[in-house]
């Protein structure tokens, strides 16, 4: 049960830190972690067959990460790092036996298993497609933006090329005038 409080303690700490500060990216690395965290340290706590579907848990958090302005390359690398730990995890597990490697076997109900892992195969998925809608709706927003921000672009395009036409048929009245007003080695 630690590692859950400890995702507790981390978001605690999150929002208080950015009711304080007013800068997200701690938050951001708490959360992120934090995710990672009590997702890995469940599956290690209860053995990899009972908590195998935390594992979607984990790989949310790279993502929130990535999603919420984190470095893409460090996203990539925290889901490999979850890749490499659950494999090994997975190999140990099975080579030696879960009672060798977490530190209690815990039985829960099955009615609980089934609720628990429901929750695991659905909500994480839930939320990556909630975070994917997110960024396709911040993508058109953009889109609307490169669009709007073309069409003044070529209005002061074509502005500009009718003011640079004005100016040369000026020019060329100017220069017209005073050739007919002043003699031609003055004019010139």
């Amino acid at each position: 049960m630690i590692f859950p409080f400890t995702m507790m303690a981390m978001c605690c700490a999150a929002v208080a830190h950015v009711l304080v500060t007013k800068r997200p990216a701690f938050a951001r690395n708490c959360l992120c972690y934090g995710i990672v965290l009590a997702a890995l340290g469940v599956h290690w706590s209860f053995g990899g067959g009972d908590a195998s579907g935390v594992v979607g848990w984990a790989l949310l958090g790279p993502q929130l990460s990535v999603m919420t302005g984190g470095r893409f390359r460090h996203g990539v690398v925290l889901t490999a790092g979850i890749i490499l730990f659950i494999a090994a995890f997975a190999v140990l597990e099975c080579q030696l036996g879960a009672a060798h490697i977490t530190p209690q076997r815990v039985h829960i109900a099955p009615t609980w298993s089934a609720i628990f892992q429901s929750l695991h195969a659905t909500c994480p998925g839930a939320i990556s497609f909630v975070a994917i809608l997110l960024v396709c709706a911040q993508a058109q927003k953009q889109q609307r933006k490169v669009a709007l921000s073309q069409s003044e672009s070529e209005t002061l395009n074509a502005n500009l090329v009718e003011q640079q036409r004005r100016l040369a048929m000026e020019q060329r009245l100017a220069h017209k005038l005073i050739s007919n007003v002043f003699p031609e080695h003055i004019a010139t």
